[in-house]
């Protein structure tokens, strides 16, 4: 039997399955297979809502992790469990206080339950309804398989993922399948699906092309979609052809004979609508001036002669007037450059200098002093990870940027160089390499750059796995040749994530000095940020066991994916796997950069075998050294990693839009400080780019809304309270000069409003006399403002 669920308003009406993530299928005691993965083409399966409880991990160093399998790959071929996982994004930003997305999810702590439509597969499991408000993010794959032959399933997979910030440790989670190549697995797709970006309110981008793909109507040319799995209609399948998309999909690049690298793309949350932007091989940036309408610019190439691979965004603002950089790979002597460039509000247009940094000859380790490349051929000569399949396939992207806590921009892109002694090696598959990182004022983006090594390998020397920060080495990098004993030669490290304390995360081979010897790690590059350097400590490793908490059988890690057989693969960790945030938004002031909070939320491609029959003994059904006989299960997942740190206060965020003024200006909040309950310090919401000489109040309630009004929004929903009237200041600078201000704290210990208490979440909202109002109304209004108040 099924569960249904009812969706949100946006598919009133329908109703949806669950579909158990950590889950085993019922053991008909002989062989594993069939499992209990979905079947991508059967509309049934198209939307599936689930509960994925959190099981902790511990670092070497000791800090703790909340780590489960927060989405299954689909099912194609009945000899394998579920579909090959290529490219994964996780979306940039974090929305708070949001509804959840489903009214129920479905829950279960014993093996074998699960919601398959096939009772052989699954029992039904219980379901549970979440209440209140929640935090939102969303994640996105790309999958493939086939029916025992050429590759012909192409799916992108999508889920939305919240959670209640004082429960961490559980996600609710919203499994859509965003997009399909044909009617069933056995029909010859109409075209690959390679995933680009997905922004938090489930905007997802993507490219398809017809290579081998032999469908009734297969795609023509190069093409970039996106689907709105938010008003996604999933009482069908969204098949992509040379139509287009048949469901809540706008299809960007249509049919082009240019080809185009997989998309990046602007969240809807930041930019107020979702904006593709990404590059062709005519050295072009494509992006989308307004809603569905591209323009191409080579303004983001600044001294570059050209880009490599695809583009992505960054929330960091380095220059004037934008809403976010753009990042990626610039050729100069090779591809050589890393080039940045600001995002115009509106459109995603270049805006500001774009500035290049050119890579090292040598970098200096800051914390063992290693000179790297250590004895080589010669100088670094190319940054890495652009090459092989990876324009077509993904990911984005290989270079992060992230600004840190004083205020410091950081970048990080891997570099490798290859042996000319060695035929077989090419500066693709080379195992020697690791990743470096550049630091500089952004207040002067063209200024000097300082670089050190996250990470290394150089022939036999590896960067040191550490016990503890300053503690003893318990491993140490190594190159991916000595784990898979010449097989797959390398890359040895996947490309790297920032996170909001500029610590770096990516896998990488490793040699552990007791237990399993060799091996594929995540490993987290904690940041020292007054000598600039790194120490590295183990996060997950292959081998690791981990107890599944719905499942209640224990799964082994049993495969991280870097490198294929001559670059590396699609299917590891990039830039955009990650939240940029820190978790939960919380504020980063005074955080220890070893802090588990550093971390947004990371996802990774992961291979894992469940324990079926509790032997201990983790033994894989299929693929090379597979038991026919053994009754263990294997999935491709997407893994979770996150902070279960369920004490820290998200920091205040801005939405909704403001109404321009007679003056031409758009007033938006500002905030300096933290709402709290009891601090001295002053929590003070600033309306920018006022009336001059005209009085203004804030109104506050406990309830977002959006609502037209007076020829702007109405960003706080009824019924709410008024402040006392506050007079402008000039300040200069900006659109008007002038600010309405009001220190927030003083109105939340004046005892006053006795709502307004710690743990409140609060709406917030700016009005003002516009006596000249080109509306009519006499009144402006700024965008507004949530936040969450502190003890």
């Amino acid at each position: 039997m099924k569960t249904r669920l009812w969706l949100c308003a946006a598919l009133a009406g329908l109703t949806a399955p669950a579909l158990a993530q950590d889950s085993t299928a019922i053991d008909s005691g002989a062989n594993g297979l069939p499992g209990d993965a979905l079947d991508p083409y059967v509309v049934g399966e198209q939307v599936n809502n689930y509960v994925v409880d959190l099981a902790t991990i511990t670092t070497t160093w000791g800090t703790q992790f909340g780590v489960g399998p927060s989405v299954k790959t689909s099912k194609a071929d009945p000899a394998f469990f579920n579909n090959l996982m290529v490219a994964q994004a996780a979306s940039p930003l974090l929305r708070t206080n949001v509804p959840y997305r489903a009214g129920s999810y479905a829950l279960w702590n014993q093996p074998e339950f699960g919601v398959n439509a096939d009772p052989t597969r699954n029992n039904a499991p219980a379901t549970v309804a979440p209440v209140g408000d929640s935090n939102q993010f969303a994640v996105a794959f790309a999958e493939n398989g086939s029916d025992g032959g050429i590759i012909n399933s192409h799916v992108v997979t999508s889920a939305f993922v919240n959670y209640d910030p004082a429960t961490p440790s559980r996600l609710y989670v919203q499994r859509i399948v965003s997009a399909v190549n044909g009617t069933a697995v056995t029909s010859n797709g109409n075209g690959t699906l390679y995933v680009g970006a997905i922004d938090a309110d489930g905007n997802v981008h993507y490219r398809s092309d017809d290579f081998n793909q032999f469908g009734l109507n297969p795609i023509v040319g190069n093409n970039i979609l996106r689907t709105d799995n938010a008003t996604r209609n999933t009482a069908g399948r969204n098949e992509i052809t040379n139509g287009g998309g048949s469901d809540a999909t706008t299809w960007l690049v249509a049919m082009s004979p240019d080809v185009h690298t997989t998309p990046g793309g602007m969240p809807e949350s930041a930019a107020g609508r979702p904006i593709y932007f990404g590059t062709n091989f005519n050295t072009q940036l494509v992006y989308e001036s307004s809603a569905g309408v591209l323009s191409t610019s080579v303004a983001h190439l600044g001294t570059a002669s050209d880009s490599r691979g695809g583009v992505a965004y960054s929330k960091e603002t380095l220059f004037g007037g934008t809403i976010g950089t753009g990042i990626g790979y610039g050729v100069g002597s090779g591809t050589n450059r890393v080039t940045i460039w600001g995002l115009a509000p509106g459109t995603g247009a270049p805006s500001g200098s774009t500035i290049n940094f050119d890579i090292p000859a040598t970098i200096t380790d800051g914390d063992d002093s290693f000179v790297f490349p250590n004895g080589g051929p010669g100088p670094i000569d190319s940054f890495q990870y652009h090459v092989s399949q990876v324009a077509f396939q993904g990911g984005n992207n290989m270079v992060a940027l992230r600004v840190d806590q004083n205020g410091n921009a950081l970048l990080a892109a891997p570099v490798n160089w290859a042996n000319p002694a060695n035929p077989s090696e090419t500066s693709a598959s080379s195992p020697r390499g690791g990743i470096a990182v550049a630091r500089f004022d952004p207040t002067n983006v063209g200024g000097t750059l300082v670089w050190t090594m996250a990470g290394y390998n150089d022939d036999a020397t590896g960067k040191a796995i550490k016990a503890s920060s300053g503690g003893a080495a318990v491993g140490r990098m190594v190159s991916l040749n000595t784990t898979t004993g010449g097989a797959v030669l390398g890359p040895s490290v996947s490309a790297p994530v920032l996170d909001a304390l500029g610590n770096v995360w990516f896998l990488s081979a490793v040699e552990r000095f007791s237990g399993v010897q060799f091996g594929t790690s995540l490993l987290r590059a904690v940041y020292n940020p007054s000598t600039f350097s790194y120490e590295l400590e183990e996060v997950l490793r292959v081998d690791d066991v981990i107890a599944g908490l719905n499942s209640a059988t224990n799964y082994q890690i049993d495969f991280l994916q870097i490198a294929d057989a001559n670059s590396v693969d699609s299917g590891t960790i990039w830039s955009g796997n990650a939240l940029q945030s820190a978790f939960n938004n919380t504020a980063t002031a005074g955080m220890a950069t070893s802090d588990s909070r550093s971390l947004g939320g990371l996802v990774l491609n992961a291979s894992i075998i469940y324990d079926v029959d509790n032997n201990g003994m983790f033994t894989p059904v299929t693929g090379a050294g597979g038991d026919p006989s053994s009754r263990d299960q294997e999935y491709n997942v997407l893994m979770y990693v996150g902070s279960l740190d369920a004490t820290s206060t998200p920091a205040p965020t801005t939405y909704c839009t403001g109404k321009t003024n007679s003056l031409g200006c758009v007033p938006f909040i500002s905030f300096t400080g933290a709402p709290s309950a009891t601090s001295t310090s002053n929590f003070t919401i600033t309306m920018n780019d006022s009336i001059p000489s005209e009085a203004g109040f804030l109104i506050y309630s406990f309830k977002k809304a959006n609502l037209n009004f007076h020829g702007a929004k109405l960003c706080v929903k009824a019924p709410f309270t008024r402040t006392p009237a506050k007079s402008p200041k000039n300040v200069g600078g900006g659109c008007s000069g002038w600010v309405l201000r009001r220190n927030f704290n003083a109105t939340i210990q004046s005892g006053l409003d006795p709502q307004l208490t710690a743990g409140q979440a609060v709406r917030a909202q700016w009005f003002n006399r516009d006596p000249a109002d080109t509306f009519g109304f006499g009144d402006g209004l700024s965008n507004g403002i949530n936040f969450i108040i502190a003890p």
